[in-house]
């Protein structure tokens, strides 16, 4: 009777199990080909294109995030100069951004944060301060290709508070610098929209 029952089910289970590996070998092609795409776009992508370098008010607060290179201390200082009384916060900094600031402004002027070691860090870590400075709209200035990344973690952690970014333009010719780290900046994006939920698209 078993032997009777497993021949009369027999091409029904056969049908199922191939029916399964068509889609496994489906899904598994599909995974090669997105794996693929996403490797393509973060080697060679052009996101993001230049944002516009524009704050549209007066900042209550400057921060300047710690990291990238000489581009965001020159931004610093000629964002400080244009609107001489906010006061400057810099995050995540070792001390090579503060000292370029002491050259050019009261250091009076301005309150270092040294734990933050991340983008994520940054937000969470100046949050204090700046309800201490009672700042509701802030400049950030940070690298170019950083910047849709610093905005939505930014707004996502303060989201009581306007944002907007400052920087120097992109350059015409980019070198090694800003091909490293562009890239290495659109595999960050992908990691904060997937482990934290914060998107910059």
């Amino acid at each position: 009777m078993a032997d009777r029952m497993r021949k009369f089910f027999s091409p029904l289970m056969n049908g199922r199990a191939n029916f399964r590996c068509r889609w496994i070998v489906i899904f598994s092609r599909l995974l090669v080909v997105f794996v693929g795409a996403v490797g393509s776009w973060v080697q060679w992508g052009d996101w993001p294109g230049e944002p516009t370098p524009f704050v549209p008010w007066r900042p209550d607060a400057i921060v300047v995030l710690g990291g990238g290179d000489v581009g965001r201390s020159f931004e610093a200082l000629r964002l400080a100069k244009l609107f001489p009384d906010a006061p400057v916060v810099v995050t995540g900094d070792e001390g090579i951004i503060v000292k370029s600031l002491l050259g050019g402004m009261n250091p009076n002027r301005i309150t270092h944060e040294p734990a933050a070691t991340s983008t994520l860090d940054n937000a969470r870590l100046t949050k204090g301060i700046l309800c201490g400075l009672k700042a509701d709209r802030v400049g950030l200035v940070t690298n170019w290709f950083h910047v849709p990344r610093a905005l939505a973690v930014f707004r996502h952690e303060q989201g009581e508070r306007q944002f907007a970014a400052s920087f120097e333009p992109r350059p015409a010719i980019e070198n090694a610098w800003h091909r490293h780290f562009s890239r290495r900046e659109r595999l960050a994006v992908l990691m904060y929209g997937v482990v934290h939920g914060i998107w910059s698209f």
